[in-house]
């Protein structure tokens, strides 16, 4: 790795979650406007103009969300860059995945990660893949849009150790990870939202190899995700 940061690839996963959500987000309000055509020709035998404003705006995503009830449950494809914070050995972190948020009660759900991670470090760069468990609580929610707050806790397996060095003695292949952040949804279409967040996350073996080998790293960063609601 370089002294610069490597902030063409940073613009590269920028890049395509923007795409992605552009697509999947064209693609739910084309699905709206099927359903709205649909309406006009209903509202022409049932109610008149009155009607169709009223079912209209149902179908516009701008009325008040469905509470996110006990058994909701949405997936969330994702893109993701994290730069770190230590200087010898250093360690960023590039990838993507999917997340699956399971509503354990009202606003709080239980969230599993399974992602797929570039590493560009000192010494020789890793690829990996790895699974997170976390808890996500929308603590404030709107019409079109709400905050969170999550944490948690996961697995991650690598190619190559982190915080690699020449001699290949600062780090394992296996590693714990823990994370927090804070983020938003922004409602594209019904049942499709964009999601963005900003995290923290510690990666570390937990000393299982012995302390000389668990240097222990920390990267912040952000990610963004679409989200579609089943």
């Amino acid at each position: 790795m370089t002294g610069q940061k490597p902030f063409s690839k940073i613009a590269f996963v920028i890049a395509l979650s923007v795409s992605l959500t552009l697509v999947f987000g064209s693609a739910a309000r084309a699905q709206n406007a099927v359903e709205i055509d649909r309406d006009v020709h209903e509202a022409g035998d049932n109610g008149g103009l009155l009607a169709f404003l009223d079912r209209a705006d149902e179908s516009s995503g701008q009325s008040a969300p469905e509470p996110y009830e006990p058994g909701h449950v949405s997936a969330e494809p994702f893109g993701f860059a994290l730069a770190g914070l230590e200087d010898d050995p250093s360690v960023d972190l590039y990838g993507g995945g999917v997340g699956v948020n399971y509503f354990i009660m009202e606003d709080v759900a239980l969230r599993g990660e399974l992602y797929g991670l570039y590493a560009d470090q000192t010494g020789t760069d890793a690829t990996g893949a790895g699974f997170n468990l976390l808890g996500r609580w929308h603590f404030l929610r709107r019409d079109a849009w709400s905050l969170f707050a999550e944490g948690g806790a996961g697995v991650l397996q690598t190619d190559v150790s982190l915080a690699d060095t020449p001699n290949d003695t600062d780090g394992t292949h296996f590693n714990f990870s823990t994370h927090a952040g804070v983020g938003a949804t922004y409602r594209l279409a019904e049942g499709t939202s964009l999601v963005g967040a900003f995290r923290f996350t510690h990666i570390s073996n937990a000393g299982i190899s012995g302390s000389e080998e668990n240097p222990g790293h920390n990267a912040v960063g952000g990610y963004l995700g679409v989200r579609f609601e089943f």
